[in-house]
């Protein structure tokens, strides 16, 4: 399941969505056959991003729901969560619904900032940077911000300060 994840995931990177969708497919198989709650919550959120940067956002939307739906990734405990969570919070910016989105980031928060996933982390974060400022609220969106940086200055984590300095 993690080696067909990574695939999945190189195959976004590559731009060859159809093969990114076969691989993770096939490690949400493993993972379902398996019991492992982190690789298929891995394999959901970057089968959800493999939709959004094909620009089928509300079928990535879709997927988050079904992925939050999933009764083996423990949502309010695990870290399995933390990764799909991240990536439904920023579907739901893009798709501005901004209500739904800060409600799920404020429900999930410790789990995101616990998970030591600074890839999920960092994108959730942003998202709800982003989402403060469109609602008028600049200095709740640079918290949010400082948060991110803090943390990455006490994980040492170099990228998720420079992109949270972008």
């Amino acid at each position: 399941g993690a080696g067909c994840n990574l695939e999945g995931y190189l195959g976004i990177a590559a731009g060859d969505f159809e093969r990114a969708r076969d691989y993770l497919s096939l490690a949400r198989a493993h993972s379902d056959r398996a019991g492992a709650p982190f690789s298929l919550g891995y394999s959901l959120s970057t089968a959800g991003v493999n939709l959004m940067v094909q620009g089928l956002l509300q079928e990535a939307l879709e997927k988050f729901r079904q992925g939050m739906s999933e009764p083996r990734i423990a949502l309010d405990e695990s870290v399995a969560s933390a990764a799909l969570v991240s990536c439904y919070v920023q579907a739901l910016y893009e798709a501005n619904d901004l209500k739904a989105a800060e409600s799920l980031f404020m429900q999930f928060h410790d789990v995101i900032a616990n998970a030591a996933l600074l890839d999920y982390l960092t994108l959730a974060n942003i998202a709800m940077s982003r989402i403060h400022d469109a609602q008028g609220h600049p200095a709740k969106a640079q918290e949010i911000l400082d948060e991110v940086e803090n943390i990455g200055h006490a994980s040492s984590w170099p990228r998720v300060l420079r992109i949270i300095s972008w």
